[in-house]
């Protein structure tokens, strides 16, 4: 059954959650929160059934949980960076326990990757406390034709490899020390490029259960991606919700 239309979601900037914890949150008598583990339906009577329709498929999909603030017509779905604990509803808009959350200093692993480029962050909290970037030549896809396509196939996917192996070298090396600390892994980058490194490196199988699905964005890994990468690591998704003005005036 595809979701209810009289309700839409407006995908906010990557500064959007860090603006509502920091800023001061309108305290609506009629509003509510909702926060939800990861797996956890959002069924409750204090919302709607067709609200709770329309948010279900962007939670059931965050392997992070969820918040809802909701005061009729409009909210906030906040999918947070790192999973929630507890189920909670409030009867107003409380974001107390997502700061809690957020301010603990968990240690985080960030691997960023692209064809020719790689960088190693390790995070404690929001500051880069160990980095490691370097580059490893790859060529381009070359669109000749006939032998000499499959040479050149053949030399970049040896690059491919190459690059893959010292990038999970620098896994083993940066990553591994912190093996009884750290609690989550994120990667960026190229999904396709991420996929494959994930089935070339062994050294990620036992951090297999701490590697998040979420891609983070970046244009090229390198220093400056990781020291300005806190904003996107901790930025979740964050949407605005509001009910259509037709559904308001069919329903009052």
């Amino acid at each position: 059954m595809s979701p209810p239309e009289n309700f839409v979601a407006k995908r906010l900037a990557a500064h959007a959650l860090q603006k509502l914890i920091k800023g001061p949150l309108e305290q609506n008598v009629n509003g509510f929160t909702i926060y939800r583990r990861p797996g956890s339906l959002i069924c409750s009577t204090v919302l709607d059934p067709e609200l709770t329709a329309f948010l279900e498929p962007y939670i059931t999909r965050s392997e992070s949980g969820a918040v809802v603030l909701w005061d009729r017509p409009s909210g906030y779905l906040i999918l947070p960076p790192i999973p929630i604990q507890l189920d909670f509803t409030f009867d107003r808009w409380e974001l107390t326990p997502l700061k809690e959350m957020m301010g603990k200093q968990a240690t985080i692993g960030v691997i960023l990757i692209r064809l020719g480029r790689y960088a190693i962050g390790v995070y404690r909290g929001q500051t880069l406390i160990e980095s490691k970037t370097d580059t490893r030549y790859v060529h381009g896809r070359n669109r000749a034709g006939g032998s000499s396509q499959r040479r050149f196939e053949r030399r970049r996917e040896k690059q491919i490899h190459e690059l893959f192996e010292k990038v999970c070298e620098m896994v083993r090396r940066h990553l591994t020390p912190y093996n009884e600390t750290l609690e989550h892994i994120f990667l960026g980058g190229e999904a396709h490029t991420i996929r494959s490194f994930l089935k070339h490196c062994r050294a990620l199988d036992h951090f297999k259960t701490r590697i998040r699905r979420r891609v983070l964005s970046i244009r090229s890994p390198n220093q400056r991606s990781l020291d300005e990468m806190t904003t996107e690591l901790w930025g979740g998704q964050v949407y605005a919700i509001s009910e259509e003005p037709s559904s308001q005036q069919s329903s009052s």
